[in-house]
């Protein structure tokens, strides 16, 4: 069976091909190819100067052409309108000898004749394509979060407005689709925390994005105080229909009851603090410190209910699940720095290439590199090394998540308006 690139890239919305092929030093050479080329670039192949690479070839020599193999295809997972692909190397109608990829599949030949084989992955299934990217199921839903869960639902008919906390970096990927039904008849406001970290410009198209749908939010920045002042007024605002109808009734309204909910380490016990002036809530840089749920009072006649962060028992969007553990929400053992560090990485190597090489001392030819072959030279520089000079991996790793939460790799968002995706 053929496999059509053009209907995949339909199918999975891919944009863009990136046909690549390794030279002998292990450079990666690729060129950037519309999705509407694609049937033509799988019949002909992309265009490449041999010359220019190191492939042992001379100016004389005519252009080679890279024929892309679909069963190499990765959808980047920090770009998803991108499709990688490896390209097999053709001149005069002939494979290149010189290419890697034509040594290697000589010498499985070799291997063959002698019934031995390499262990390898060949995906024939169209819908396995795009799934090379060795990424693990994500799941973190300890029991005290089933219980939370439960006791939230229990709480829900004494309460007058949910104060939902987003990360503004991930304002998708850290909603819990699991309180849409919990919360169907309740009045919310979403707040978008941690607003000094994510971008600003994508934050200024989030904010138009939900004024739009109407949506009541606000965008804030509970660690530096910006935009706290405007979550209580606007509980209010939203409670002046009920309270003017208890009025008419001449029944003084209750004092105002909140709940904030949200998932792990977005935010909500410093968020607590602020408002209520004093330490009310137990704070931590890692997920799941808040465990059990607490009445706090901020005034004479506000009440807000603490909640424990809470995610759902399955995420199924595996790229929304390393951006929650990237951003804090997700124990990093649960995927592993090496992973978080590749994706991270290959994102502020896409949108932001400026900030590593400033931030490490790196050099232009350095971005031309793989993220993991990235991480070795940023290891080099920032002296993450064993005894004898080996790489220390998992040290470099933890260092470059570090610096991204720390703010050190400046202001990132992931997550886009559906317009911008």
């Amino acid at each position: 069976m053929t496999i059509q690139l053009s209907e995949i890239a339909k199918k999975k919305k891919i944009k863009y091909f990136l046909i690549s092929y390794v030279d002998f030093f292990g450079v990666l050479r690729s060129k950037l190819v519309p999705a509407q080329s694609i049937k033509e670039m799988q019949k002909d192949g992309a265009g490449f100067a041999g010359f220019s690479t190191y492939l042992d070839m001379s100016p004389s020599d005519p252009d080679m052409a890279a024929i892309p193999d679909p069963r190499s295809l990765i959808q980047l997972p920090w770009q998803p309108d991108v499709g990688w692909l490896a390209g097999d190397l053709w001149m005069d109608g002939k494979p290149v000898a010189s290419s890697p990829r034509v040594m290697l599949r000589n010498q499985i030949d070799r291997l063959a004749k002698k019934n031995m084989y390499l262990k390898n992955r060949e995906i024939e299934d169209p819908e396995q394509l795009g799934k090379g990217w060795d990424t693990p199921d994500i799941n973190w839903y300890p029991g005290h979060m089933l219980k939370a869960t439960k006791e939230l639902a229990k709480q829900l008919k004494r309460i007058d407005v949910v104060l939902e906390m987003r990360d503004a970096r991930i304002p998708v990927s850290s909603a819990n689709h699991d309180f849409e039904k919990l919360l169907l008849q309740k009045k919310r406001i979403l707040l978008f925390n941690k607003t000094n970290l994510a971008d600003e410009d994508t934050t200024r198209k989030w904010k138009a994005y939900f004024k739009k749908k109407d949506t009541p939010s606000l965008f804030v920045d509970a660690l530096n105080k910006q935009n706290l002042q405007e979550i209580l007024p606007l509980s209010r605002k939203l409670m002046q229909e009920k309270w003017s109808n208890f009025r008419k009734r001449g029944i003084r309204p209750p004092s105002l009851k909140l709940l904030i909910t949200g998932i792990p380490n977005v935010g909500k016990s410093s968020l607590i603090n602020r408002l209520s002036r004093r330490k009310a809530a137990e704070t931590g840089p890692t997920p799941g410190v808040t465990k059990h749920q607490d009445w706090i009072k901020l005034g004479k006649d506000v009440e807000l209910l603490d909640t424990p962060g809470i995610l759902w028992p399955k995420i199924e969007n595996r790229e929304a699940g390393l951006r929650l553990t990237i951003t804090g929400a997700i124990k990093d053992s649960i995927v592993g720095t090496s992973l978080l560090s590749d994706y991270l990485l290959g994102i502020l190597m896409l949108k932001a290439p400026e900030r590593l090489l400033q931030n490490y001392q790196l050099t232009e030819e350095n971005l031309e590199l793989l993220p993991a072959d990235l991480l070795e030279k940023i290891a080099e520089k920032r002296g993450c090394l064993k005894g004898g000079g080996a790489i220390d991996h998992p040290r470099a790793e933890s260092l470059v998540l570090r610096d991204f939460r720390a703010g050190k790799l400046g202001r990132l968002s992931f997550d886009l308006p559906e317009t911008e995706e």
